[in-house]
């Protein structure tokens, strides 16, 4: 974890932050740590900092820090393959939160860093990650929230014929309804 970054504002945008992640990250991999991840306060311009670093963002605070006076924000990057699978299933399970939050008027709008939907439209095959996501709304009554897209997916690709179910609220009816349709799919695949 980067604890802190740091470079006197007459020489920050000279690419010395840059540089010390380039030794900090060279140092990981040769170590074979999976990922590095960093807090810092949510300014814009901090964020846009850690993003052109290739960070991800996973996770906003709740809370607004009261000496920052913005939520802390909670980034990763991948260091090999694998870790990059998780940070991106992670991202798209937050990503499904706040969605969620917004559409029940929790959230006025999505966190910086966080798109409106997870879009897995032009995957070829669902992850290991998200199967197993599936494989807990329908079997363990994980929320429909954090596995919409990859239900949308289905959809779109298989023939699943879920959309039927897939309502923002549906009731309890439609829900175990759909949850026996992934089950499933799931069991036949």
């Amino acid at each position: 974890r980067v604890a802190r970054i740091a470079v006197a504002p007459k020489f920050r945008r000279s690419g010395i932050a840059s540089a010390m992640l380039d030794v900090i990250e060279a140092e990981a991999v040769s170590s074979e740590v999976d990922f590095i991840g960093a807090s810092f306060a949510g300014y814009q311009e901090v964020w846009q900092f850690w993003e052109s670093s290739g960070y991800t963002v996973i996770r906003i605070g709740d809370r607004i820090d009261p000496v920052a006076g913005e939520p802390a924000m909670l980034v990763l990057k991948p260091l090999n393959a694998a870790a990059a699978e998780d940070v991106l299933f992670i991202n798209q399970q937050t990503t499904c939160r706040y969605q969620f939050e917004r559409e029940r008027g929790l959230r006025s709008a999505m966190p910086m860093g966080f798109n409106e939907r997870p879009d897995c439209k032009d995957q070829e095959v669902l992850s290991s990650h998200q199967i197993d996501a599936l494989k807990r709304f329908a079997f363990s009554n994980a929320p429909l929230a954090l596995v919409r897209p990859w239900i949308d997916w289905l959809e779109q690709g298989y023939q699943c014929h879920c959309i039927a179910y897939l309502e923002y609220n549906p009731n309890k009816q439609n829900l175990k309804a759909l949850r026996y349709m992934v089950a499933q799919y799931l069991l036949k695949n």
